[in-house]
């Protein structure tokens, strides 16, 4: 399953942690501030 597709997935398999935290609070701060989020 792929939420987005910049999050790089580790050697084992698993997703980066870093990438979806940042995904994650990319997507809060798009919804809190539509006006950030570039759209």
């Amino acid at each position: 399953m792929s939420l987005t597709s910049n999050i790089k997935p580790e050697p084992d398999g698993s997703p980066s942690e870093a990438n979806v935290f940042e995904s994650i609070d990319m997507a809060l701060k798009s919804v809190e501030d539509p006006a950030a989020g570039g759209r």
